[in-house]
């Protein structure tokens, strides 16, 4: 069974297209940007207080 899924696999990775292209650019620079340091995940996506921001009867639990 492997071999019936590796041949294909090499068949169409050896003959398909490269997507390797030349980038016009030789450096990005990022200057301080909030969503881009290690923290920015929780900051752009904050979780929610437990259970998922609902409360029991407007008072926690």
């Amino acid at each position: 069974m492997a071999q019936i899924l590796v041949f294909p696999m090499v068949l169409l990775l050896t003959f398909s297209p490269s997507s390797y292209a030349k980038c016009a650019y030789e450096a990005i620079f990022n200057f301080g940007d909030s969503n881009s340091d290690t923290g920015g995940f929780y900051s752009a996506f904050p979780s929610q207080p437990s259970p998922n921001g609902m409360t029991y009867f407007s008072k926690p639990t």
